[in-house]
């Protein structure tokens, strides 16, 4: 038997919005929170259950990071040391007088032997010493972003260590080409250097 129509449309109740991103940026912090407060266990855990010989806290830091610049855009670093910005990203006047440069990042005046933080969590890939940076750090914080920390006087961290904001890479210095003392920090996006300012909290 077949229904008449009445003409009164049927209201459908609508559904909360599906917010994933949302949804996994509460899981990974409650993850981190975890992993924080009992590291060894959470691993030991994990490799248990999936039969694995895996350092899931650094994955899951590495995971958020990618999330949290989903969710918060491009702004998920600190600066690593506070201090008066004295050269800024672009062109600039070079050091000797003779014409103009590309500056690659950020110049920020600091006494000699500061504590230099991390930018934020992330993968130490390199730690050496050149004639430009003189002793620097790099650091990958996800699969396209890198922070480099130059002019040190010391580093304190190895390639491969994992690290955060509070985490100190080194303390700042004159070495290398520098007419001071001051640490130079510069962001890489997919290896291009950018402007530091874009990156920041």
């Amino acid at each position: 038997m077949k229904k008449r129509a009445t003409g009164k449309e049927v209201k459908r109740k609508e559904r909360p919005p599906f917010n994933l991103r949302l949804i996994c940026a509460v899981f990974l912090l409650i993850v981190g929170i975890f992993i924080k407060i009992y590291p060894a266990g959470f691993n030991k855990t994990l490799n248990v259950i999936f039969k694995t010989d895996c350092d899931y806290g650094r994955l899951f830091a590495e995971v958020g990071q990618v999330v949290k610049c989903h969710t918060m855009g491009n702004r998920i670093l600190s600066l690593p040391v506070q201090g008066e910005i004295t050269s800024p990203f672009g062109l600039r006047q070079r050091p000797d007088g003779e014409g103009e440069e590309e500056h690659t990042g950020m110049d920020i005046s600091v006494p000699e032997n500061t504590p230099v933080h991390s930018a934020g969590e992330g993968r130490v890939i390199r730690v050496e010493e050149n004639e430009f940076y003189g002793k620097f750090v790099m650091i990958e914080h996800t699969p396209s972003i890198v922070t480099l920390y130059g002019h040190l006087n010391s580093q304190s961290v190895k390639p491969g260590d994992s690290v955060s904001k509070e985490t100190v890479i080194g303390l700042s210095g004159s070495t290398g080409r520098s007419t001071g003392p001051h640490l130079h920090f510069e962001v890489r996006n997919e290896k291009k250097c950018v402007n530091p300012g874009e990156y920041l909290l």
